[in-house]
């Protein structure tokens, strides 16, 4: 399994490096525009950190002026065909902590009781 995600994040590195020079964009410029810590991207690109978290991805997708559902299938984390999950994601990450904590539990009940 370990190999899998290397390979999935040595992949996303190589695409988000293309990305940002496609678009003149320095790792700390990209981070900037994204609204995400210069170090923190500076360790992903340096695989000191994982791939990026989803809201994380979208910022960075939104900073390089791609398509969020491109980010999450170059990382991962959707298949190419789920155009819904993306719209998920991007709403989710624009609400705050408390509104995703609300919105978690919601989603916890509901898999208990659909279960």
């Amino acid at each position: 399994m370990t190999v899998r995600k290397s390979t999935i994040q040595a992949k996303f590195i190589e695409f988000l490096l293309k990305q940002a020079e496609e678009k003149s964009l320095s790792m700390n410029q990209l981070a900037d525009k994204a609204g995400i810590s210069r170090s923190y991207l500076s360790h992903v690109k340096k695989y000191r950190n994982n791939i990026p978290s989803d809201d994380k991805l979208i910022k960075i997708a939104d900073a390089l002026g791609i398509n969020p559902k491109r980010m999450l299938v170059e990382a991962g984390r959707a298949p190419d065909d789920d155009e819904e999950m993306v719209g998920l994601m991007r709403a989710f990450g624009e609400l705050d902590k408390e509104d995703r904590r609300q919105v978690m539990q919601i989603v916890e009940r509901y898999r208990k009781t659909s279960s």
